[in-house]
């Protein structure tokens, strides 16, 4: 059953479904594919995601300098 064909699937309950793919995401090589299509679904857009913040964080890695140390600088901790 591909995401297409799930169209008898109401929309609180497709939102149930890709929430919980969310919430319970796990690599692909660990992924079944008796799973729901939309879990399935959801857990690829989540790979796309992934894939996409990896990037722009090796991107922005390359971008900025690290300051050379000098003054301390503490924070305080928000209560």
């Amino acid at each position: 059953m591909s995401v297409s064909d799930t169209s008898g699937v109401d929309f609180i309950r497709e939102l149930r479904l890709r929430q919980w793919a969310r919430t319970h995401y796990v690599p692909a090589d660990m992924r079944s594919d008796s799973w729901h299509p939309l879990v399935l679904d959801e857990m690829r857009n989540r790979d796309e995601e992934l894939l996409e913040a990896g990037a722009l964080t090796t991107r922005t890695r390359s971008i900025y300098v690290p300051l050379a140390p000098g003054e301390r600088i503490e924070l305080a901790v928000a209560s």
